[in-house]
C-alpha cells in the first residue's frame, strides 16, 4: 500500500500525478514511468551508470570553477575584496550548510534531473543573508495566479506533511528549457525511453553474470560410448588444469589423456550486441546532457587532434548556458551595479606550456604586469613587481603610469626618426637632381 504525506491510502494514478510530494518512484511503481520495461524515475535514473557520470561531470566541472562579484562604474569592471559584504554570500558561502562548490554542485544536479533548481532567500533587514536550496525540488510546484503572479507551493516529506506556499521574491528559480516560462522540462521525463533503454540494458548484464554459468572453455571426451569420468578422474582433470592457469605458466604444454579434447567459448552474437547496445545507448544520454562521449571512457572516435576542440565545444553548448543561467538569477539579487561571473578561463587554461607562451604574449602587449602572471601560476606577489612591459629592442618595465610615458617616449622618438630620415631622403633627392642637371665637362679635341 502506498499512503501519502497524510498517511492517506493512494487511490489513482491520478492522485500520484496531481500531488507534489508523491515522487516519480512511486510514480513508476503505479505504472506512470515504464519504459523499455523498467521504471525510470530520479532514483533509478541515478543509478544507471552514464546518468550518474553525466551529472557529475556537468555538476563538479561548473562548480570547480572561481566564482566572482565584480562591482561596474562606467565601463570599469572592479572585483571585490574579501572583505566585502556579497564577497562571502556569492563567491564562499551561500548558507550554512553549503559552500559555493557544494551549492552549485546542487543547482546543476537539479537542473539536469528535474529541469528546475530552487533556492529559499533569507530575509534579514531587507538584504539577502542566506540562499538555502529546497531539499525536496520535485515536490515543488509552480503555478501563477489571476494577476500574472508566479508562486511555489512546497511540501515537505516529513510526517507533519503539509505545504508552505512562497511568493516569487522569496525564491530563486533557475530552469531549463521551458516552453510556458514556469517550470523547465526534465531531461529524465522527457528521455524516459533512451534512459530506460540504457537501465534495462544495464540489468540485463548484470543479471546474466550473476545468473549465468560464464566459462572460457570445454573439456570433453573424445570417446561414443557414453563412459563418464569417475570423481577420482575428474579431480585428477581439474588439478591438471590448475598448472596452467595464471600468466607465469602461459606457454606450457598440456597433455590430455583419453582422447580428450579442449574447445575455447568466444563471444556470442548476442552478447556482441548487448554491447553495442551500451555502446549506442551511451551515446543517447551523452546528448541528453551534452556531454561529448570521450568524457564517459568511449573513445572509440577520438583522436589526439580534436580533443581540444570537443572541450571548447562542450563549454560552448553545455557549460555556457547553466553558467550564464546562474550568472543571472544571482545577479538579479544585487544592487544594478554588481554582477557575478564564473572564470571560465580556468577551464580552458590547458597545460603549462600553453600557460607560459600565453603569458609571454599578454607580458608583451603590456596587457598583465609581473605579478599578475606570478599570481596565474599559484605564487605570491612581489614588492615593486606591479610593473608592466614596454615592448622595446630591450625589455623595460615600469607602473602603469610609467609604461604609458615610456610608451610617449617611444612614440617620440620613432616620429623623430622617421623625420630624420625623410630630412636625409629629401636631401639626398636634391643633391640627385643638383647633379643630374650640371653641365657636363667636355673631353679632349679630337685631332683627327
Amino acid at each position: 500500500m502506498i499512503l501519502d504525506h497524510k498517511g492517506e491510502p493512494i487511490q489513482s494514478k491520478a492522485q500520484v500525478k496531481n500531488s507534489p510530494y508523491i515522487d516519480a518512484v512511486l510514480g513508476g511503481r503505479l505504472g506512470n514511468n515504464k519504459h523499455a520495461g523498467v521504471d525510470v524515475n530520479y532514483t533509478s535514473s541515478m543509478r544507471q551508470v552514464d546518468v550518474y557520470t553525466c551529472n557529475r561531470i556537468l555538476s563538479e566541472t561548473i562548480a570547480s570553477l572561481p566564482v566572482y562579484v565584480y562591482s561596474i562604474d562606467g565601463e570599469l569592471k572592479t572585483k571585490v575584496s574579501r572583505g566585502h559584504r556579497f564577497h562571502k554570500l556569492f563567491t564562499e558561502r551561500p548558507c550554512e550548510q553549503s559552500t559555493m562548490q557544494e551549492f552549485v554542485e546542487t543547482t546543476i544536479s537539479n537542473l539536469s534531473l528535474f529541469g528546475n533548481a530552487y533556492a529559499y532567500k533569507v530575509m534579514v533587514g531587507g538584504t539577502i543573508s542566506q540562499l538555502v536550496p529546497f531539499r525536496y525540488p520535485n515536490n515543488v510546484n509552480v503555478d501563477m495566479n489571476a494577476e500574472g503572479r508566479v508562486y511555489y507551493t512546497y511540501t515537505r516529506n516529513d510526517r507533519t506533511g503539509g505545504d508552505q506556499v512562497f511568493p516569487q521574491e522569496e525564491v530563486m528559480h533557475i530552469k531549463l528549457f521551458s516552453p510556458d516560462g514556469i517550470k523547465g522540462f526534465s531531461p529524465i521525463q522527457q528521455a524516459g525511453e533512451a534512459i530506460g533503454l540504457g537501465i534495462a540494458n544495464q540489468r540485463y548484464s548484470a543479471k546474466t553474470y550473476e545468473n549465468s554459468a560464464m566459462m572460457s572453455g570445454i573439456v570433453s571426451l573424445g570417446n561414443d560410448s557414453g563412459d563418464t569420468l569417475d570423481d577420482e578422474q575428474y579431480a585428477r582433470l581439474q588439478d591438471s588444469y590448475k598448472d596452467f592457469q595464471g600468466v607465469n605458466q602461459a606457454g606450457k604444454i598440456l597433455i590430455m589423456e583419453g582422447g580428450a579434447k579442449y574447445q575455447s567459448m568466444s563471444m556470442s552474437h548476442q552478447d556482441a550486441q548487448v554491447m553495442e547496445l551500451a555502446n549506442f545507448s551511451r551515446e543517447q544520454i551523452a546528448s541528453i546532457f551534452r556531454v561529448p562521449v570521450h568524457m564517459l571512457n568511449d573513445t572509440s572516435a577520438q583522436t589526439y587532434s580534436n580533443v581540444e576542440n570537443n572541450n571548447l565545444q562542450f563549454l560552448r553548448h553545455a557549460l555556457l548556458p547553466l553558467i550564464r543561467k546562474i550568472e543571472t538569477a544571482l545577479t538579479e539579487m544585487l544592487p544594478d551595479n554588481y554582477v557575478v561571473e564564473f572564470d571560465t578561463n580556468e577551464y580552458l587554461r590547458g597545460d603549462s606550456l600553453s600557460l607560459v607562451q600565453v603569458m609571454d604574449g599578454l607580458a608583451k602587449l603590456g596587457a598583465i604586469s609581473v605579478n599578475e602572471i606570478r599570481q596565474k601560476f599559484g605564487m605570491n606577489p612581489e614588492e615593486g613587481a606591479d610593473v608592466f612591459q614596454v615592448a622595446t629592442n630591450n625589455a623595460e618595465f615600469g607602473t602603469w603610469e610609467e609604461a604609458a610615458e615610456i610608451r610617449q617616449e617611444l612614440r617620440d622618438q620613432t616620429n623623430m626618426a622617421a623625420e630624420t630620415t625623410q630630412m636625409a631622403a629629401d636631401q639626398q633627392m636634391v643633391m640627385n637632381e643638383a647633379e643630374m642637371n650640371a653641365p657636363k665637362p667636355k673631353g679632349p679635341a679630337n685631332d683627327n
